[in-house]
């Protein structure tokens, strides 16, 4: 971490592949898709450990090359997902509402003014950040990662949100 503060603040992230803690010590497997993240806020801990709030800057493909550091280095490919959708679309409007509910309900008790503020949020911001907090198991979400398209994101979690709802 302390490289990553005192180069450009930018590091990718990932999302290690089945049960890594039996590996974790090594080198366990990863998913190919994740984000470069910039560190907005840190807090360093009397023994090392950092706490980091980060924001995603890119969904990239990653592929690790070899190297004699102390953390792994990945090679990237962007892969960055259009935003198409129209944000006027009822299915939109739709999934904010049924998102912002289930954000909600996932934080517990919500700020005063959340659910307004979620109506407000970009879309895609929107659309990850649901993605992210759905309760769903790491595979689900990573599909979900995965797509291609924002409009198959969306449709995607629509199907998730109305079956929380039903």
């Amino acid at each position: 971490m302390a490289e990553v503060l005192d180069g450009n603040g930018r590091f990718c992230m990932g999302t290690l592949v089945g049960n890594w803690a039996q590996k974790y010590d090594g080198n366990p497997d990863f998913h190919p898709t994740g984000c470069v993240c910039s560190v907005i806020d840190y807090e360093r801990h009397p023994d090392g450990r950092y706490n980091i709030l980060v924001e995603g800057v890119s969904r990239v493909q990653m592929a690790e090359v070899s190297n004699d550091r102390q953390f792994r280095c990945v090679e990237i490919r962007v892969d960055d997902m259009p935003a198409e959708i129209s944000p006027a679309n009822g299915a939109v409007q739709r999934l904010r509402e049924l998102g912002s509910r289930a954000l909600i309900e996932v934080i517990g008790e919500a700020p005063s003014g959340m659910a307004e503020r979620m109506q407000s949020i970009e879309l895609l911001t929107f659309l990850n950040l649901l993605a992210f907090h759905l309760p769903l198991d790491v595979k689900q979400k990573i599909d979900l990662i995965e797509l291609p398209t924002s409009n198959a994101l969306a449709a995607e979690l629509l199907q998730h949100c109305e079956r929380l709802h039903a």
